[in-house]
């Protein structure tokens, strides 16, 4: 009798953690929608599951399975056009009896600086372990023991690592937020755990912005006429 009752207590306290979560879930892709309105921007709710083919050099984007995109954000930001959206994909454990399904969720923003990038790492050591593994490529070193420290790079063309990181960019990468960051085809990409909010959001569009704007002129000259 009490089992039974701690079983139905159990299953009522589920729907509601099920409902609450939808119901936040709901407020928030609406707040989100509000603001893209308001701002100019696309939203877009629709699942996409091509987008880990799309974005194939992306390392968060390769895990797992049922992978998918939703919750798209398109617009420009600063002159410069941007995609955001929310990325799931699930993992299976087992212990031989039954198995258990994780579901996962990482917020990505990628900014189009129209540019002929190499394809770059940096993220803070251990965050993202396996992203050098991933691509191939060792730990790049920098002259500031401090950055070195702090920083994994990785790139395929070493040179175009130093040309990026020069002494003012390496400043900045130190005092900018904890986010691993790519540079992958004409983009300038960032990814971490969760999902998007407006206030996560705005604060991620302002710091791509500011680590394009702080590429050296050199280097932008340079990718241009690559281009002309």
């Amino acid at each position: 009798m009490f089992v039974g009752f701690l079983l139905i207590l159990f299953i009522a306290a589920a729907i509601v953690f099920a409902v609450v979560a939808y119901q936040q879930e709901q407020e928030r892709k609406k707040a989100i929608a509000d603001w893209a309105d308001a701002n100019g921007f696309a939203f877009d709710p629709t699942a996409d599951y091509d987008i880990d083919e799309r974005y194939r050099d992306l390392p968060p984007l390769q895990k797992g399975s049922n992978r998918y995109g939703a919750n798209h954000l398109r617009g420009q930001f600063a002159d410069r056009p941007f995609h955001a959206f929310d990325f799931h994909y699930e993992t299976t454990s087992s212990n031989g009896k039954s198995s258990d399904t994780t579901h996962h969720w990482h917020r990505v923003l990628l900014i189009d600086a129209g540019l002929p990038f190499k394809r770059l790492a940096i993220r803070k050591e251990h965050l993202f372990d396996g992203v050098a593994e991933f691509f191939g490529w060792d730990d790049i070193d920098f002259e500031s023991d401090e950055f070195s420290q702090t920083f994994h790079v990785s790139c395929e063309d070493r040179k175009f690592a130093y040309d990026v990181i020069d002494q003012k960019m390496m400043e900045y990468l130190l005092r900018r937020p904890e986010r691993p960051l790519w540079m992958l085809g004409s983009c300038v990409v960032t990814a971490d755990q969760g999902k998007w909010s407006i206030e996560l959001l705005d604060l991620a569009l302002v710091d791509l912005s500011e680590f394009l704007d702080q590429l050296p002129a050199s280097l932008v000259r340079d990718l241009k006429e690559q281009i002309a």
